[in-house]
């Protein structure tokens, strides 16, 4: 398995002023408890960017760095274009692991797994479990255990 994971915080629907939203300390923590395992980390922060700049950096990471795994960040305002982008991943390698976690899928769980094709939704606060999806994949290993 390539221990290459792909850190998205896709855009929002909103029209927003980049000059007053700061970087997702989301992807910070997911990324370095991703280096802690091992992994290789690619994040991008596409949340004030506009859908076509989101969907060219997702096609751009996949083809050049070939992650074997996805983790998104969604909440309320972004989640038509982590929908969209789910299905553009698994469009484009089905292979891929896609992870999401935030709040909206911690609040809608059962909706987003029956509704979209993420492999994973990861709830409440992620890091430790984000960890060890990592690990568990890296090594083969079952993931029904994992809480979280």
């Amino acid at each position: 398995m390539n221990k290459t994971v792909f850190l998205l915080s896709p855009n929002s629907e909103d029209d927003l002023d980049s000059s007053v939203i700061s970087y997702s300390m989301a992807l910070g923590y997911l990324g370095a408890y991703a280096e802690k395992a091992g992994w290789k980390v690619i994040v991008r922060d596409c949340y004030c960017k506009n859908w076509d700049f989101t969907k060219e950096q997702i096609k751009t990471v996949l083809a050049k760095d070939r992650p074997s795994v996805v983790g998104m960040n969604c909440i309320t305002m972004n989640r038509m274009a982590v929908y969209k982008l789910i299905d553009l991943i698994k469009k484009i390698n089905p292979s891929i692991k896609v992870i999401v976690g935030g709040v909206h899928p911690t609040i809608f769980p059962e909706h987003f797994l029956i509704n979209h094709k993420a492999d994973i939704i990861v709830l409440h606060e992620g890091e430790e479990t984000f960890e060890e999806l990592l690990n568990n994949f890296a090594n083969n290993k079952s993931i029904k255990k994992l809480k979280g």
